[in-house]
């Protein structure tokens, strides 16, 4: 997913206003408290379209702006196709 595509999406998923950068900080910016933090963790899991079985051993990152929200997105992403094709050559 492009980022510009993600931040779209972020932006839809949260009713959010306003240009979003990678600056964007998640909560003097945005507003995130860890209820809304943990809510868009779930939301980078389903953009990554990661299964409860890509997540083991993975650790949740401290997330301070969009910009990372997008790298860890992209990092699951990657997690999941090395998976899926480390199963497939097994």
């Amino acid at each position: 997913m492009e980022r510009e595509d993600f931040y779209e999406a972020v932006a839809a998923e949260f009713q959010l206003d306003g240009a979003l950068t990678d600056q964007t900080h998640l909560a003097s910016d945005l507003g995130f408290d860890s209820v809304g933090m943990f809510d868009l963790v779930l939301f980078i899991e389903e953009v990554a379209e990661i299964g409860p079985e890509d997540q083991v051993g993975m650790d949740y990152p401290m997330l301070n702006t969009l910009g990372d929200a997008y790298a860890y997105c992209e990092a699951l992403r990657e997690h999941s196709r090395a998976r899926s094709q480390g199963a497939r050559t097994s």
